[in-house]
C-alpha cells in the first residue's frame, strides 16, 4: 500500500522526536554509572546510618527503635566532657595535676569520652 499524505504528516514528528531523543538517551547513559555509584554508595549508606542512628543496634540483634534517646546520651556525655576539660584545664593552670580526688584530670576525660 502506498503512504497517504496524512502518514507522512503524522510520521513526521515521530522522527523528529526521535532524532531529538537520540542524544538525550546517550547522555542518560553517560550519567548512569555516576548515578548508580551516588544512589547506591553515598545517599543508601547516608540513609542507612541516619535510620540506624535512631535505633539500639549491635551485629547479633536486629535494631530495636529507641528514639532520640542516643542524641540525648551523645548530648549528655558532651555537657559532661566539657565540664571534666574546663576541669582539666583549670588544674593544669594551678600545677595540680594529680588531684585530690581519685577521678580528676585525664582520669575524668576519658570516663566522660568512653562513657558512651
Amino acid at each position: 500500500m502506498s503512504a497517504t499524505v496524512r502518514d507522512l504528516a503524522v510520521q513526521e514528528p515521530r522522527t523528529v522526536a526521535r532524532r531529538r531523543r537520540r542524544p538525550a538517551v546517550a547522555g542518560y547513559a553517560f550519567l548512569l554509572p555516576w548515578l548508580l555509584g551516588f544512589f547506591g554508595l553515598t545517599l543508601g549508606p547516608a540513609l542507612a546510618s541516619l535510620y540506624l542512628s535512631f535505633t539500639s543496634y549491635d551485629l547479633m540483634e536486629a535494631p530495636r527503635w529507641i528514639g532520640l534517646a542516643n542524641y540525648v546520651r551523645i548530648l549528655t556525655a558532651l555537657a559532661t566532657l566539657a565540664t571534666s576539660h574546663n576541669k582539666l584545664a583549670a588544674q593544669t593552670e594551678t600545677g595540680n595535676t594529680s588531684g585530690s580526688q581519685p577521678w580528676t584530670g585525664w582520669h575524668t576525660l576519658t570516663a566522660a569520652w568512653w562513657c558512651c
